[in-house]
């Protein structure tokens, strides 16, 4: 977190990655950490579409995750970075949300120094990025299960049914999103950690 001129405060994945490893800040200040608009579309696509194939969850980074997300341009060293990144328990399927970036130490530059500088930051920005896309997969998943619970209720009137169905489209419709294509959620923001929403 750092304070805005304004006095508010904000948050940059770059002053993380400095601080997360310092041998980051040696490099280019002006080569950014965060993975662009378009490398989040296709990291989100190559997830789902991995999934849909593969029959695992869409929120698990795979050995493509990087080539696909145009963070590297050889297949092999993307499976290289994942293979590294699974050694030190930085993707983890176990995990809560298949990934820990508390993981991340300052020996993540040696361990991934078969790539450049660039993609070793790019790399930490995807993860973390991808970290934030887990838990609004989770939170929604957590959001359609009330739902469906409270329309399964005997006590729930009929208006209430259609409010909750509106409600369960709306869910669909949010986990359907590519990243570059959502609204500002608001209040109703999976990226917060927020419990979802009480029905009866």
């Amino acid at each position: 977190m750092y304070r805005k001129p304004s006095g508010s405060m904000g948050f940059s994945f770059n002053r993380l990655m400095t601080n997360t490893v310092p041998n980051f800040a040696n490099d280019n200040p002006e080569d950014d950490a965060d993975i662009t608009s378009t490398q989040k579309d296709l990291l989100w696509v190559h997830q789902l579409g991995a999934a849909e194939t593969s029959g695992r969850s869409p929120m698990t980074l795979d050995e493509l995750s990087t080539f696909s997300a145009g963070i590297v341009t050889s297949e092999k060293n993307s499976a290289r970075i994942h293979k590294e990144l699974v050694k030190n328990g930085i993707i983890n399927p176990a995990a809560p949300l298949g990934i820990d970036t508390t993981r991340i130490t300052q020996k993540l530059p040696h361990e991934l120094a078969f790539v450049s500088v660039h993609a070793q930051r790019k790399t930490v920005g995807m993860l973390f990025f991808w970290e934030q896309e887990a838990l609004r997969w989770r939170l929604l998943d957590q959001e359609e299960s009330e739902l469906k619970s409270a329309l399964e209720d005997e006590g729930t009137s009929d208006a209430a049914k259609r409010e909750l169905k509106v409600r369960l489209e709306s869910v669909d419709m949010r986990r359907g999103m590519k990243p570059s294509s959502r609204p500002d959620e608001g209040d109703h923001s999976a990226h917060q950690e927020a419990h979802p929403p009480q029905y009866s």
